[in-house]
């Protein structure tokens, strides 16, 4: 029986996309399916009680420092993001209609990519459009699938059920009933021991979409200052939330962002 790991993520997480490059590297020709969670972090945050650490200048120092040694030491291509903070309401969405069609990781590959390796502004329609053709989407499907009321009721729902599962932010997983936050060395150092020991393979198709879910698709520095500015009193229960805000989470490992 192959194993399941949820992963709880948004695009505006540097931190989420390091997560899940590393998760497609430790499983890759295994037999560990990842269960993609799309999720609204601002929604998190404002459900939660947490907060960013983007507005803590030391720690954010530290963490963009670890980002950039995460990057060097696996190997994975990434670029402080001059556009951060922006909005991925629509992209997120957007990763709810991709899981409805079993397309979920080349879309994440697409917007993570888009976001941290190259840069660009996710809130813009036009790098969505740009993005979503370059990856072998229709466009014009993706767009229309993202402004229907169900979609957007929907994000707002795995957000609030993430919160009801204990999730305070991103990246989070979970193994069985087991939780891991942020860039969790020890989670990875597992899946490396297990890797190392006993092929695994993952999954050629994601976790499908609850019942439910797809009865509902069918009907229908600068950075620190910016981040000051969006709270997560922005959260207003329909999935148009800012995504980030300030933070006292731990300082020993990758935080919220």
């Amino acid at each position: 029986m192959s194993k399941r790991i949820d992963f709880y993520y948004d695009f505006i997480s540097p931190a989420s996309y390091f997560a899940f490059m590393r998760l497609l590297q430790l499983t890759e020709g295994g037999s560990v399916r990842i269960n993609y969670k799309p999720i609204m972090l601002g929604g998190i945050f404002k459900g939660s009680g947490n907060t960013s650490p983007v507005t803590i200048p030391a720690k954010w120092d530290w963490i963009k420092a670890d980002f950039q040694r995460q990057a060097d030491y696996y190997g994975i291509p990434f670029q402080l993001n001059p556009h951060f903070i922006f909005s991925t309401v629509n992209a997120m969405r957007g990763a709810l209609w991709a899981l409805s069609e079993d397309r979920i990781e080349e879309y994440n590959r697409a917007m993570f990519s888009a976001a941290w390796e190259k840069g660009q502004d996710l809130s813009s329609h036009e790098v969505l459009r740009n993005t979503l053709t370059g990856a072998g989407f229709d466009a014009d499907e993706v767009m229309a699938a993202i402004g229907r009321p169900a979609i957007k009721t929907a994000l707002v729902e795995v957000t609030d059920d993430a919160v009801q599962r204990g999730v305070f932010g991103a990246p989070t997983f979970f193994v069985k009933d087991e939780m891991h936050f942020g860039q969790e060395r020890r989670l990875y150092s597992a899946m490396e021991r297990r890797r190392s020991s006993t092929p695994i393979r993952v999954s050629s198709s994601p976790v499908r979409p609850s019942q439910a879910f797809s009865k509902i698709m069918a009907s229908g520095s600068a950075w620190t200052e910016r981040a000051a500015t969006m709270t997560t009193s922005s959260w207003n229960g329909s999935g148009a939330a800012s995504n980030m805000s300030a933070s006292t989470s731990q300082p020993s490992r990758m935080d919220t962002t």
